[in-house]
């Protein structure tokens, strides 16, 4: 049976559960615990779409009369998404708000979170604006700078730690190479000569640089055991052909006289 938004009153799409007015109780039963708001109902009734300063200063829960303060709630501390629900829809849906990419409901809300050109998002200086003018906002936001190492926005106070963790060097454990701090983890995974391989043969363990020249000493010692069973079967089947000779010799007829 599909859950309808309070709102709305249609089957509820990303059904999520107010936690944000002073009712709620975590873990208990509140005035939100039985209903749930779509994620677009939701979003619009807490003006999340709107500047910080452009909303109304107040918002009434649904069924009581606790209000909440709308200029200092995000979408994180106003709904909680209901995965349980989610989880037992398996039809694809348009998104509630760009409208072009479909999907499941679990899908669909990962998608609003990292790609919706559409979705409302809110900028570290709390100006909020859709996805796709984002990166216009960050040319001008003075609390982002660019990254001329890969071209993203960072914020500004963070642009030393990014630079640090993201294109930094440091030395690797195994080989010494000096590597990228972000190339690390593929480095040891994937390019350092000391790291260590199991041999798809033996399985004992290699380190990289020794690995090549292992497998060409199972490789060589293959091409002997095949070099042998070779002859070895050369040798039966020349048995075979003399048997077979000696056997029709021995059932041949006598001449007449």
């Amino acid at each position: 049976m599909e859950t309808p938004c309070t709102i709305c009153m249609e089957a509820a799409l990303i059904p999520v559960e107010c936690q944000c007015f002073p009712c709620f109780v975590r873990d208990g039963v509140h005035c939100h615990t039985f209903t749930r708001l779509c994620l677009r109902c939701a979003f619009f009734f807490f003006q999340l779409h709107k500047n910080p300063g452009a909303r109304d200063l107040e918002k009434k829960c649904l069924f009581c009369p606790v209000q909440i303060n709308l200029s200092r709630l995000t979408l994180t501390l106003a709904v909680r998404p209901d995965f349980f629900l989610m989880g037992r829809d398996a039809v694809r849906h348009p998104c509630p708000f760009c409208g072009e990419h479909e999907d499941t409901q679990i899908r669909l809300y990962a998608h609003l979170l990292r790609d919706c050109p559409s979705f409302s998002v809110e900028c570290a200086c709390r100006l909020v604006m859709k996805r796709e003018d984002m990166i216009y906002h960050y040319f001008l936001c003075s609390r982002h700078a660019y990254c001329g190492s890969c071209g993203s926005y960072v914020l500004r106070d963070d642009l030393d730690h990014h630079h640090r963790t993201r294109h930094g060097t440091t030395r690797c454990g195994g080989c010494d190479a000096r590597i990228r701090v972000d190339q690390e983890t593929e480095h040891a995974e994937r390019w350092c000569p000391e790291r260590l391989i199991p041999c798809a043969v033996c399985l004992c363990l290699l380190r990289s640089r020794e690995y090549e020249g292992h497998l060409l000493e199972h490789r060589a010692h293959v091409h002997r055991s095949l070099t042998e069973q070779k002859n070895v079967l050369d040798a039966l089947v020349e048995q075979h052909r003399l048997i077979e000779n000696s056997l029709r010799q021995l059932q041949r007829p006598l001449p007449e006289n």
